[in-house]
């Protein structure tokens, strides 16, 4: 009797380990000055991810991705606050159906959050949809200069996370990507991690923080750092993630493939 029990257990626990089905999510800022949308289209192509989190859509790239990718990303939707800033709005491409969109506007900060659920493996996962707010780095800035305004925009950044965090729940499954503007060791990275979640290029990335995902012209050369991420709560594991660098944007995308543990 006990080795047919355990024959059975084995049976579900194989069959429930084949269901789990990957899921590629990538964030990518596009850049509201449209710097180059042909190029846009090749990294996301190049990404093939199931759900993109886009932030800086204008009408212009919108109108663009929709006629692009309407047959592969048949559940697009953008939404921004109230056109005060050109970089504030945001958007979902994904190849699943969007529920429970709902655009948070901001509190702190300048562009507010976009949250939504899909429906992965038969279980509902939250996404949150971030854009903090800029550091401002003028053209031929030094490394210092830039570094100082990383560190002056934090008091920002603490309160905008916190709100986020607010909205957080860490039971379910969930994900949360897209620009920080902040460097993996800063307020807003840190929180992520101290509510338990998992930044998922760094998981499968020695130095992680040494492959930028956006880059600035500085003298005669660039500065260059990690502020893109795409984490997710204990519910998955990363099994890959990498950075697509492009000349569409300052910034560069970042996708991870993930799967629900059994």
């Amino acid at each position: 009797m006990r080795c047919l029990i355990f024959l059975i257990l084995s049976v579900l626990f194989v069959q429930n380990t084949a269901a789990q089905e990957p899921l590629r999510v990538a964030t990518f800022n596009i850049n509201f000055g449209n710097v180059d949308l042909p190029d846009i289209k090749r990294a996301i192509i190049e990404a093939d991810a199931d759900l993109i989190c886009l932030q800086e859509s204008n009408r212009d790239s919108e109108r663009f991705l929709t006629e692009r990718f309407r047959d592969e990303y048949p559940h697009m939707v953008f939404k921004g606050h109230q056109g005060k800033y050109y970089a504030e709005r945001f958007g979902f491409l994904s190849k699943t159906q969007l529920t429970h969109v709902d655009y948070a506007p901001p509190i702190d900060g300048l562009f507010g959050t976009y949250f939504a659920t899909i429906k992965h493996d038969g279980k509902a996962v939250n996404v949150v949809n971030v854009h903090l707010s800029p550091f401002t780095v003028q053209r031929g800035s030094n490394l210092p200069q830039a570094l100082a305004a990383l560190t002056k925009v934090e008091v920002v950044h603490q309160k905008e996370i916190e709100s986020i965090i607010g909205r957080i729940d860490t039971k379910k499954p969930t994900i949360v990507c897209g620009d920080f503007n902040s460097l993996s060791g800063f307020a807003a990275p840190t929180r992520m991690a101290e509510i338990g979640l998992i930044d998922s290029f760094a998981a499968v990335t020695e130095n992680a923080d040494s492959q930028p995902t956006w880059q600035w012209p500085l003298g005669r050369s660039k500065i260059q750092f990690r502020i893109d991420y795409v984490f997710h709560s204990d519910h998955f594991r990363t099994i890959s993630s990498k950075i697509i660098p492009t000349t569409g944007s300052d910034h560069f995308l970042t996708v991870s493939e993930i799967e629900l543990k059994p």
